[in-house]
This record gives C-alpha cells, structure tokens and sequence, in this order.
C-alpha cells in the first residue's frame, strides 16, 4: 500500500469519526435541550404551585366575625376542599424535589453516555492497522524522455561575454566558482558558488639596487641578500672581438 493511499484512508477515517462525533453530539445535545426544557417547565410548575399554595393558605386565615345573615337557599353540592395541611405541604414540594433531581439524573446519564461513545470510537480509530498490500497494478504507460544530465565543464579564467551552463567551473580571482543554475547569469552573483579559493603566495624575490664595483656587476636583492657577478671576462671578449 502507497503512502498515497494510506493518507487517503487515514483521511476518511478521520471524516468518518467528525461525522459521527457530530452526530453524537446533535443528540446529546438534543437530549440535553429536552432536559433542561422539561426541568425550566418544572421549575416554573413548582413555582406555580408554590404561590397557589401560598395563596390558599392566606385565604384560609380566620377574619373578623360578620353579622349574621339571612338564611339562604340550598346551594349545589361544592368540592371537597383542598387538604392544606403541614403534611400535605410537605408532600407536595416532596414531589416536586424528586421530579427534579430525576430530571438532573437523566442529564447526567446522557452525558456521560456521549463521552463513552467519543473514547470507544477514539479507540477504534487508533487500533487500526494496514491491511495485507493488495495485488500489484497493471504498469503504465511510459513517460515522456528525460533531459540529458549537466555535469558541467572546466572553462578557464572567467569571462563575462561567454555562456555558461550549471555545473560548469571557471576560475575568478584566484578561486574556483562553480554556477549553480543554467544560465547563472554574472560572476560574483547568486547563480554562482565558491567551490576552492586560492590563497595569496608570498612576494618573490626581486632586485632592490645595481652597481659597478671594479668590473663587477653587484645587486642588492630584495631579501638583503648581495648578488656579485664578475663582467672582467665579458669586458676581454668585448676588446679582442673589437680590435680584430
């Protein structure tokens, strides 16, 4: 299996994973908005039931005696009157402290059930391993034909006016440059690298002064040194050539 094709794998799994992990997450977090909706109904059922408690209750205080009136008639039968007793009271908001902590249960549940399935599916996706390489492909076609390498050229002392291809080396100051590219344009520049560099000699040995001393030629060389060289002979050879 390619590296190509690995990636290509390992990058549908991880779509695959972000789908599912979203979809998890839509109903949990749909789950999580039912809840909350329920126990906002609810408080607001407890709330209701807490002022109509309360308002019954303050109704059924006792007022000052009125007078007496008339008999009246017979009137249709009522209902039963609430039970507003301490225990009763006491029941109720019972009832309503359980219905919430049922609703506080459920949220909880949901949620640690959503990040179950989030380290189940992390755990499926990091134990996957490559399959046995598959059958090898029919070959393809055969490609276009390649240029011919450079290997580059010694060219001498650098000059400006001629073309130079990559790879070839010159000499330029005292150094080998080598281009780098084709054409590598002027020489020192980028399409250009130093390959040796030379390194100045020492100053040679000239002749500093020249004089005659008694046919004899003597120089006073750079180095402190004296050169004598006797001329007598040459002067001798001078007068008998001129004389015959």
């Amino acid at each position: 299996m390619s590296n190509r094709q690995l990636e290509q794998i390992i990058d549908g799994i991880a779509v695959a994973y972000q789908a599912e992990r979203q979809r998890s997450r839509g109903a949990v977090d749909l789950v999580i908005d039912e809840v909350r909706q329920a126990k906002a109904e609810l408080q607001l059922d407890i709330d209701r039931a807490l002022a109509q408690l309360q308002e019954r209750a303050s109704a059924l205080r006792d007022g000052e005696p009125g007078e007496r009136g008339d008999k009246g008639d017979k009137g249709d039968p009522g209902e039963a009157a609430p039970d507003m007793s301490e225990a009763a009271i006491k029941a109720v908001l019972e009832k309503l402290r359980d219905d919430r902590l049922e609703i506080d249960e459920m949220l909880f549940v949901a949620t640690k059930r959503f990040d179950r399935l989030a380290t189940e599916f992390e755990l499926r996706l990091a134990n996957i391993k490559d399959g046995e390489p598959g059958p090898a492909g029919m070959p393809g076609p055969a490609g276009p034909a390649g240029r011919d390498g450079a290997t580059g050229e010694p060219r001498g002392k650098y000059d400006g006016k001629e073309f130079y291809q990559k790879l070839d080396r010159v000499s330029f100051n005292g150094s080998e440059w080598i281009a780098r590219k084709d054409p590598p344009g002027p020489l020192p520049g980028d399409g250009w690298m130093l390959g040796a560099m030379g390194k100045k000699g020492r100053p040679g040995i000239g002749i500093q002064n020249a004089t005659i001393r008694d046919y004899a030629l003597v120089l006073e060389m750079t180095d402190g040194k004296t050169l004598s060289i006797d001329m007598r002979g040459m002067f001798e050879r001078y007068d008998q050539e001129r004389d015959a």
